[in-house]
């Protein structure tokens, strides 16, 4: 894959689910929502470091920390955890736990449909958004309020 192309995708995604996470902030109207300070939006960003599809989400992971590095002081603050699924089902399953103990409700990533199927169902029984930018298959999305394809 090219580097520019890999480049403007990663700003389309990010912009997405940056969007997105910014909407329960914004509709935010009570008395106390609207004295208290911004709270930072918590994105977990669940990659394979390893495997087969690890040279496509590194590249996810390069554009991630370029839009971090380049949003700074952008409202609300946006706080990216990195979780590496090991290019597995059980590794993922293992990291999508770790995200949920953690209380963050936003979820990026994945590029193996098997590991984002996984993912799909974890977001949808714990509430959770997931946005998987590369997975296929499209029974991962379907039939499903809180996880989105942009590929599919």
């Amino acid at each position: 894959m090219r580097a520019g192309l890999n480049f403007k995708w990663q700003w389309v995604i990010f912009g997405l689910i940056f969007q997105a996470c910014g909407l329960p902030i914004a509709i935010e109207t009570n008395e106390a929502a609207i004295q208290s300070p911004i709270r930072p939006v918590k994105v977990a960003f669940l990659y394979s470091k390893t495997g087969s599809h690890s040279f496509i989400e590194k590249e996810m992971r390069r554009g991630a920390d370029l839009f971090i590095s380049q949003s700074q002081g952008a409202l609300p603050k946006i706080e990216i955890d990195f979780y590496d699924n090991q290019g597995t089902v059980t590794g993922t399953l293992a990291q999508l736990k770790k995200i949920k103990e953690k209380e963050i409700s936003y979820i990026v990533g994945l590029s193996g449909s098997e590991e984002a199927l996984t993912a799909a169902q974890f977001a949808e029984e714990n509430d959770m958004i997931f946005l998987t930018p590369l997975a296929t298959f499209s029974r991962i999305s379907l039939g499903k309020k809180n996880t989105f394809q942009l590929s599919a």
